[in-house]
């Protein structure tokens, strides 16, 4: 979307691309949402990039007066230069309960910070080894150096979402469960769900976490000696 000059919303949609090329997820261009402060709003989307190339689930360049909320987006782009959310210029930028996650280049880049008025309740995630977020000049590894650091961002975290798979970008960690902050703006999820009105779940999805958050991570090593076999139940208590 480019050269919109009132309020907008953007909101319930899932977009998913394969390219090898460098492609953008969502792509807003000249955007000024003129009128009541914040009143362009991006909400409960999920963005999903695969591929080879360098690319960003979310551009978002002279973008002005708008919320970004209770989005998700993932880039698995393998491109050393891909993000996930790439952002310049622009003003009165707020960004708030939202999984922003990848697992080869950057999380985040907010290139220009005069732009941001806050980055609050946010998860940030990567399984690569490129810069975690960009912040203007300054680059960190983890999200609490970046909370601490930044009067704009506060109570963010880093877990892992737990996609139902990798392009299916409902969530299962408990760890987002509750974590956001209310909007009385935005009462539903992506699903039409209705949101906790006290303690919302961070992303698009809002979900409700398994009674027992439990999984194998991995075994030590391999063992013979117990006299286990193909039928032995294992409780785990």
């Amino acid at each position: 979307a480019g050269y919109i000059n009132n309020g907008f919303n953007i909101s319930g949609n899932e977009i998913e691309m394969n390219s090898t090329s460098n492609i953008y997820g969502l792509y807003l261009d000249n955007i000024n949402a003129t009128g009541a402060f914040h009143s362009g709003t991006v909400s409960n989307n999920m963005i999903y990039l695969t591929g080879g190339g360098n690319a960003s689930a979310m551009y978002l360049q002279n973008t002005q007066n708008t919320l970004f909320a209770y989005n998700t987006s993932y880039s698995d782009q393998v491109g050393s230069a891909s993000k996930c959310l790439s952002q310049s210029n622009g003003a009165q930028l707020q960004f708030m309960n939202n999984i922003y996650s990848a697992n080869a280049g950057a999380v985040a880049d907010f290139n220009t910070i005069t732009a941001i008025d806050s980055v609050i309740h946010n998860n940030f995630y990567n399984t690569g080894t490129a810069t975690f977020i960009d912040f203007g000049a300054s680059n960190y590894g983890d999200v609490n150096s970046f909370n601490t650091t930044n009067l704009q961002a506060n109570d963010n975290i880093q877990i892992d979402p737990g996609y139902y798979n990798s392009s299916d970008l409902h969530v299962t960690s408990i760890g987002l469960n509750g974590s956001a902050k209310p909007l009385t703006n935005i009462t539903a999820d992506i699903d039409g769900d209705t949101r906790n009105t006290s303690t919302p779940d961070i992303g698009a999805d809002e979900f409700t976490p398994a009674s027992f958050d439990l999984k194998m991570l991995g075994l030590d090593g391999n063992y013979t000696s117990c006299n286990i076999n193909a039928t032995t139940t294992v409780s785990v208590k």
